[in-house]
């Protein structure tokens, strides 16, 4: 069992890896890598725990058996998406081409109006343990 685990958490070392000369992030996938990524497993749902924010900004083990795990309210600001056309869409469904400065949605072009509101969700910090 302990080399099955062993092999899961093995990671190409990405310090030096590009791809076509700008940060690995920019490639369109894992496979024009040649990389591997380490593995990842659930440890706990914190929808289901009751977390409400956005995301979680930062994790960190506290001990072998306490996690920590806190967000930000992000300046008190969250962004806001008008688009008639889409009026589900979230900002992250869409694609933006700096190049011709236009929007896509769904691989067609779109005009959604994006501006910022008042994000009421507070900062918060918290502790579960095993």
């Amino acid at each position: 069992a302990s080399s099955a685990r062993s092999t899961k958490w093995r990671a190409t070392d990405i310090t030096n890896v590009t791809y076509e000369g700008k940060a690995p992030e920019y490639a369109p996938s894992q496979e024009e890598l040649d990389i591997t990524f380490i593995g990842k497993e659930q440890l706990i749902d914190l929808r289901a725990e009751g977390w409400t924010a956005e995301k979680a900004e930062g994790i960190c083990m506290v001990d072998d058996k306490t996690i920590a795990v806190i967000n930000d309210n992000d300046f008190g600001i969250v962004t806001k998406v008008v688009d008639e056309e889409n009026p589900d869409a979230d900002i992250t469904d869409y694609i933006y081409d700096s190049e011709v400065k236009t929007y896509t949605y769904e691989e067609k072009e779109a005009a959604p109006v994006i501006g910022i509101e008042e994000n009421t969700e507070p900062a918060q910090i918290w502790i579960f343990t095993e």
